[in-house]
C-alpha cells in the first residue's frame, strides 16, 4: 500500500508544482510497527520513490502501545529520523498514555470520529476536544480531527484550532484519475 501510495503521490507531484505541499498518510498496524524488517523496507521505499520523507505521514494507532519494546520505539525514532511525519492515529480511543506523547517523536494527533460526533452534542465531549487541541499544540505537534460531515463540525473543530480536518464534508473518496484531473486543473 506505501508503494502504491508513493508513486501516486510521486505522479501528482509531476503534474504539477501545485502538488508539492500534498502529503500522503498510510497506516502502519501494530504487526509491521513490531517487524523491523518491515520498518527497514519502509524506510528504503520512502528513500527510493523520489518524494521527500517530510510529505508521507504514518499513522499508527494507540494499539502499537499494547506491547510496545524498544524494538518498536527505535524503529519509530529511525522513521521520523529520517524525516517522516508520525501521527498517532484515533487518540484517546485505545491505550493512551501521556508518557507515550513524550516518549515518542510523534509529530501529530489524529482524533477520532467518535469524539467529533459526540462533541456536537455533550458538553463534557466538546470540552475533551477542545482539551486534544490544546494538548496537540502544547507539545508543539499538529491535529486532525476526522470524520468532519457537517458545517457545525467545521466551525467548531476549526474555533478550538485543529490543523486539519478529514471527512466527508470536504470529499468522498475518489479514484485517482480523477484527482489526476484536479491536480491538473490546479496548475492552470
Amino acid at each position: 500500500v506505501l508503494g502504491e501510495s508513493l508513486v501516486q503521490l510521486a505522479r501528482w507531484r509531476d503534474l504539477s508544482a501545485s502538488a508539492d505541499a500534498l502529503t500522503m498518510s498510510v497506516n502502519l498496524s501494530p504487526v509491521q510497527a513490531r517487524d523491523p524488517g518491515h520498518m527497514e523496507l519502509l524506510r528504503h521505499m520512502i528513500a527510493d520513490s523520489g518524494v521527500p520523507a517530510d510529505r508521507v505521514k504514518v499513522e499508527i494507532t494507540e494499539s502499537v502501545f499494547v506491547d510496545l519494546t524498544s524494538e518498536i520505539s527505535e524503529g519509530l525514532i529511525q522513521l521520523r529520523n529520517a524525516g517522516v511525519q508520525l501521527v498517532l492515529d484515533d487518540f484517546g480511543t485505545g491505550y493512551s498514555s501521556l508518557n507515550h506523547l513524550q516518549a515518542l517523536p510523534f509529530d501529530g494527533l489524529k482524533v477520532d470520529r467518535s469524539f467529533v460526533v459526540r462533541a456536537m452534542d455533550d458538553p463534557r465531549s466538546k470540552n475533551l476536544v477542545r482539551s486534544i487541541a490544546s494538548l496537540a499544540r502544547g507539545l508543539d505537534m499538529h491535529s486532525t480531527a476526522e470524520g468532519v460531515e457537517l458545517l457545525e463540525q467545521r466551525a467548531f473543530l476549526t474555533e478550538v484550532g485543529f490543523d486539519f480536518l478529514q471527512g466527508f464534508l470536504f470529499g468522498r473518496p475518489t479514484p485517482s484519475d480523477q484527482i489526476d484531473a484536479m491536480v491538473v486543473k490546479r496548475r492552470s
